[in-house]
C-alpha cells in the first residue's frame, strides 16, 4: 500500500507503498533513545486496577513480511513491559482500507490502526477515532518532537487524532557527469519548471540504443507526478475531495500537457526503453538519463552498488512553479486509536511505543522509512555522500517554505477509479491518441461511470 503525503499534502502525501528507507546505511554504533524516553514513561504510568487485568489489544496495519519485523520486535518489548496486555497483531497487505472500513462499520475495529486515507474518515459522523489530546497531556507527550510539516494533517476540528509513523519523500536525482559533459550548471534549490524543461532539452542527445534522455518523470503512480501538477496550478481533487471540473480544469489540462510533453518530445524514456535498460535508476547510473524523479530510498541502492561512485550523483528538490509554489512530496501515515476501544489508555501506550522515539528509530534501523522526529533523524549516522544526497529530502521534511496544503487524489474515497482513469488519460496523451483536454474530459466521464 502506498503511503502518500505529498507535501503539497503530500506528504503526501498518500504510500501505501513499500518504502525502503536509507536508514539501513547507518552505523551499528548509532545511539538508541535512552531508557528514560517517553515510551518508557508511558509504559510505567500507573493505570490503577487495570495493572492486574488481562486484556487484549488488536493492532492493524499493512506491514509486509519485512516491515513487520520491527513491529513485532516492538510488540514483544511492549508485552514484556506490560505483562497484563496481549497484543494481537493483524498485518493486512491486501485491500487494507476496505477491510478497515468494514471492521469500523461492523463495530469491530482494531484498538490501534495505521491509516493513510484519514481525510475520508474524519468527516464521517460519529468520528471513528479517539482524540489523543487528553492522553498526550496525561502522559506528558511533547508534540513538538515531531516534524511540524506533517503533524498538522491529523489535527481535525482542533483535535489531534493521529501521530506519524515515519516520513519518506521524493526529489530529483541527476547525473553530474552528463551535466559536466554538456557544460551545464547543476540544478539548485529555487530552479524553475522552465529550467527543468530547458535542461532536459539540452541534455537529450543521440538516437536509438545510444540515446541519452534528459529526464524521467514516472507516470505509473500518482505520488510521483501529482506534486508537479500543483506547481503549475493543476489539481486532481480540490480541498472538498471533488474531482469534477477539477481534474479537467484548464489549469490541470495545461499542467498535464507540460508533463506529457517530455514524452511527446522524446526527452523522457518510454516504458519499453526503461525495461530494456534495467529501469530509471540503472539508466541514471550508466549515464543514459540525466535526471530522474524518485524516492529517497533509492540512495540505499546507489550506495550499495559495488564500484559505483556515489559522488557522481546529485539531488535537488522539485522545481518552483511560476507562481512561486514549491511542490514537494512526502509519504507518511498516522496511527490512530478507535473510539470504541475498551482499553484506551493501554491502546495509547501501544500507539506511543510504535510512533515514539523508540519505534521510529527501530524502523529506521531496519531501513523502513525515516523518522518523523527530527532529533532522531539527526542522530542517525551516514557517510558524507549519503548526507549530501539526503539534504533536499530533509529540507522538505523539516524546513518551512514548501507547499503543504494540497489534497492528493489518494485521500479521495474514489482514489482507485481516479488514479486509473488519470493514468489511462496520460498514456493516451503520450501515445497521441487524444489531446490533454479530450483525455481528461474522458477520464472524468470514466470516473463518473465507475462510481454510478
Amino acid at each position: 500500500m502506498k503511503k502518500v503525503l505529498c507535501t503539497l499534502f503530500a506528504v503526501l502525501l498518500v504510500f501505501s507503498l513499500v518504502l525502503t528507507g536509507c536508514s539501513s546505511q547507518q552505523n551499528d554504533d548509532t545511539d538508541r533513545p535512552d531508557d528514560t524516553n517517553q515510551t518508557d514513561k508511558i509504559s510505567n504510568e500507573d493505570t490503577g486496577d487495570k495493572q492486574d487485568e488481562k486484556i487484549t489489544l488488536r493492532l492493524m496495519n499493512w506491514d509486509t513480511e519485512q516491515e513487520a519485523k520491527p513491529t513485532k520486535e516492538l510488540i514483544e518489548s511492549f508485552m514484556e513491559e506490560n505483562p497484563n496486555i496481549i497484543v494481537q497483531f493483524e498485518p493486512t497487505t491486501q485491500d487494507y482500507n476496505t477491510k478497515l472500513r468494514t471492521a469500523i462499520a461492523a463495530g469491530n475495529p482494531p484498538d490501534v490502526m495505521n491509516m493513510d486515507q484519514w481525510v475520508t474518515y474524519y468527516p464521517m459522523e460519529p468520528i471513528a477515532f479517539e482524540p489523543l489530546d487528553d492522553y498526550l497531556e496525561k502522559y506528558d507527550v511533547d508534540l513538538d518532537m515531531y516534524a511540524s510539516s506533517i503533524l498538522q494533517f491529523w489535527n481535525y476540528n482542533g483535535k489531534q487524532y493521529g501521530l506519524p509513523n515515519d516520513i519518506n519523500g521524493t526529489a530529483i536525482y541527476y547525473n553530474k557527469k552528463l551535466f559536466d559533459e554538456a557544460n551545464l550548471p547543476y540544478p539548485e534549490a529555487g530552479w524553475t519548471y522552465d529550467d527543468m524543461k530547458e535542461l532536459a532539452q539540452k541534455l537529450t542527445k543521440g538516437s536509438g540504443a545510444n540515446k541519452v534522455y534528459g529526464v524521467f518523470i514516472p507516470t505509473d503512480w500518482s505520488g510521483w507526478f501529482e506534486p508537479l501538477l500543483w506547481g503549475l496550478g493543476g489539481r486532481v481533487i480540490n480541498d472538498d475531495l471533488e474531482y469534477q471540473n477539477v481534474l479537467n480544469s484548464e489549469e490541470t489540462i495545461n499542467a498535464v500537457d507540460w508533463i506529457t510533453s517530455f514524452y511527446r518530445e522524446g526527452l523522457s524514456p518510454d516504458s519499453n526503453t526503461l525495461k530494456s535498460m534495467g529501469g530509471a535508476i540503472q539508466m541514471l547510473k550508466t549515464g543514459r538519463v540525466a535526471m530522474v524523479l524518485a524516492g529517497h530510498f533509492e540512495i540505499n541502492g546507489l550506495k550499495s552498488t559495488e564500484g559505483f561512485d556515489l559522488d557522481s550523483i546529485g539531488t535537488v528538490e522539485f522545481p518552483t512553479g511560476p507562481t512561486g509554489i514549491k511542490p514537494a512530496c512526502i509519504f507518511t501515515s498516522g496511527y490512530h486509536i478507535s473510539k470504541d476501544s475498551s482499553h484506551k489508555d493501554e491502546a495509547f501506550k501501544l500507539l506511543m511505543k510504535i510512533v515514539g522515539e523508540e519505534g521510529q528509530q527501530l524502523r529506521a534501523e531496519y531501513g523502513h522509512g525515516q523518522p518523523a522526529i527530527p532529533e532522531i533523524a539527526d542522530r542517525l549516522t551516514f557517510s558524507d555522500d549519503v548526507l549530501r544526497l539526503m539534504q533536499p529530502f530533509k529540507d522538505m521534511w523539516f524546513k518551512d517554505g514548501y507547499t503543504l496544503n494540497k489534497m492528493t487524489m489518494y485521500y479521495s474515497p474514489q482514489f482507485t477509479d481516479i488514479e486509473t482513469a488519470l493514468i489511462t488519460a496520460i498514456d493516451k496523451i503520450i501515445l497521441g491518441e487524444a489531446t490533454p483536454k479530450e483525455a481528461l474530459d474522458e477520464a472524468v466521464e470514466t470516473i463518473n461511470a465507475a462510481i454510478n
